[in-house]
């Protein structure tokens, strides 16, 4: 079998698991709103959202190095 098949395989089964065993509702309160979800949809959402927000800091931070760079060759 495929490595790469066999750990996708693997990383569906956590994530089955992970759902089924964080399927209770909560509710989240952010300044004005509210909003009721399952505790999984939650963690995930706010997991993007923290790999999202790395991703765009880390490309800021790329893009300021190469002026910094770019500068001081200048």
């Amino acid at each position: 079998m495929n490595t790469k098949l066999v750990i996708a395989i693997a990383v569906l089964f956590v994530f089955a698991v992970f759902i089924v065993q964080n399927a209770q509702v909560v509710t989240v309160s952010f300044l004005f709103w509210k909003i009721e979800a399952s505790r999984a949809i939650v963690l995930m959402v706010t997991f993007v959202l923290g790999l999202f927000t790395g991703w765009i800091v880390t490309q800021l931070f790329k893009k300021s190095n190469k002026d910094l760079k770019r500068n001081s060759e200048s």
